[in-house]
């Protein structure tokens, strides 16, 4: 059960001027394909925390990559630019709610007939904003390297089942990016547009 509703204000001051406003509150639900993407492969770019990693620059990370399965970390070379990624939907998802407010006028000179502008600023909150888990393929990357855990929650995913991070037989990366209700978004700015006819 949701509820969404706006108020506005749109205010002849003069026949040279108008001010508006408005608040709105909305609930963006999540799409079929936001819910349901079942694994799609992709290939964003990526950079590997183990790539010529020696043991005396950060000897816990160094170990955590022996554990990912590299044996020597110092030999290891990222050889592509890209890494394989899977990406995934989540039925768990929550709609969204958002918070827009938009405030401005609309102005038509007397000295300049045929000319109008208008100016508005607006500003948008997004909270249980829909987007891929750390932001995509290298957050879940740095993220899953930062805990230093292959079985804690930033290197594993209750919701596919399946590690986060896992190698291939070469030792090449791979990813699994499902999507999340993330934090928050937010958003603002000014919109100025003028015409004479």
């Amino acid at each position: 059960s949701i509820s969404t509703y706006k108020a506005g204000l749109n205010w002849q001051v003069a026949d040279s001027l108008r001010i508006r406003s408005m608040y709105q509150a909305a609930t963006p639900a999540p799409s079929v394909f936001e819910l349901f993407q079942a694994g799609d492969q992709g290939f964003p770019l990526y950079s590997e925390p183990c790539a010529r990693l020696q043991q005396a620059q950060d000897p816990a990370l160094y170990a955590f990559c022996q554990q990912t399965g590299i044996s020597a970390p110092e030999g290891f070379i990222q050889n592509n630019s890209q890494v394989e990624a899977f990406f995934f939907g989540n039925p768990s998802l929550e709609e969204e709610t958002s918070d827009t407010i938009t405030f401005g006028f609309v102005a038509r000179p007397s000295f300049a007939e045929g000319l109008q502008f208008s100016v508005d600023y607006w500003d948008i909150t997004v909270d249980e904003y829909i987007n891929l888990l750390f932001g995509g393929a290298q957050g879940v990357i740095d993220a899953c390297f930062d805990s230093l855990d292959l079985n804690g929650p930033q290197c594993q995913s209750e919701l596919i089942g399946e590690p986060l991070v896992f190698r291939d037989a070469s030792g090449e990366l791979k990813v699994n990016v499902p999507v999340v209700n993330s934090s928050e978004l937010e958003t603002s700015g000014i919109d100025v547009q003028g015409d004479y006819g």
